[in-house]
């Protein structure tokens, strides 16, 4: 992701001079009078992006929730298929096995549940992003078709600024293009560190029989 980074600020640097010099300022007839806005297509990409990228990250809020539901569905299943293997049930059929392997398809159902969510989360965001891959080109097109109808942009003009467009939208979208990673590796994050002050409050904890845990359970 560092290396991504960097390379969408060198392409973002490199790529927004074509945007500033060949785009050039837009001058626009109003009720009679000229309006100039100047260096249009650098504020056009740079308002296109913070508009992708606020899409994205009110399309994605639940992700980071979803990947940690998910996480700890399956480590929910693995605990409860782990104490399966490990207990010898003597009679089989008894209750205690019905019982457990109640709790087994229930844990199972809860993952197959997680993943589902995290499915329609994942396309979703994918919307997002592969929508503004198609999206982008277009929009660059359209903004330079005025100055092409006047003359002033020839065709060569056109192509080179549409694909500058495109690159250096594409550099300032970085948190678009990785906010599923960015999401997974926070999610993991926010679990380590829930173990860690889980930890450190059991370790406050004075040593005694009738101790408990904050959720009610024995030590």
């Amino acid at each position: 992701m560092a290396i991504g980074l960097l390379k969408a600020v060198l392409s973002a640097g490199i790529f927004i001079g074509i945007l500033w010099n060949v785009g050039g300022d837009l001058i626009i007839g109003i009720f009679g009078r000229e309006l100039t806005v100047p260096k249009y297509l650098v504020i056009a990409v740079a308002t296109y992006s913070a508009l992708l990228t606020f899409a994205m990250t009110i399309v994605g809020r639940p992700l980071m929730r979803v990947i940690a539901g998910k996480n700890a569905a399956e480590a929910q299943l693995r605990s409860v298929g782990s104490h399966l293997r490990e207990r010898n049930v003597a009679a089989s059929g008894s209750q205690r096995e019905v019982d457990q392997h109640r709790s087994l398809s229930q844990a199972l159902d809860d993952v197959t549940a997680r993943w589902r969510d995290l499915c329609v989360q994942l396309m979703r965001t994918t919307l997002v992003s592969q929508g503004n891959a198609l999206l982008a080109p277009v929009i660059a097109w359209v903004l330079c078709a005025p100055k092409y109808l006047v003359g002033t942009m020839s065709l060569g003009e056109v192509a080179q600024v549409t694909a500058a467009f495109v690159i250096v939208q594409a550099a300032l979208n970085w948190l678009v293009d990785n906010y599923t990673g960015l999401a997974d590796c926070l999610s993991s994050i926010n679990r380590v560190a829930s173990l860690l002050l889980a930890l450190d409050q059991l370790d406050r904890i004075p040593p005694g029989p009738s101790c408990r845990l904050y959720d009610g359970n024995p030590l």
